[in-house]
C-alpha cells in the first residue's frame, strides 16, 4: 500500500481522491498523502473483520459472501 500511495502522490496533476481496494493487511503509510483524501474499501469475507485502516483514511467495509 505504501508504494502505491507514494506513486499516486507523485502524479501531476495530483489526484484529489485516491481509492484503494484492499484486504487491509498490506502496511499503510504512517502519514496521510499530502493534498489527497484516501478512501479504503476494506474487502473481506462475510463474518470476518479486516484490520483497521489508518484514522486519516475513510474506511468503507465491504463484506463479500
Amino acid at each position: 500500500m505504501r508504494q502505491g500511495v507514494a506513486a499516486a502522490a507523485l502524479l501531476r496533476p495530483r489526484p484529489d481522491v485516491l481509492v484503494v481496494l484492499t484486504d487491509g493487511y498490506t502496511p499503510w503509510p504512517q502519514n496521510p498523502p499530502a493534498g489527497m483524501a484516501l478512501v479504503a474499501a476494506l474487502l473481506h469475507r462475510e463474518g470476518t473483520s479486516p484490520p483497521p485502516a489508518p484514522e486519516w483514511a475513510l474506511a468503507v467495509d465491504c463484506a463479500m459472501s
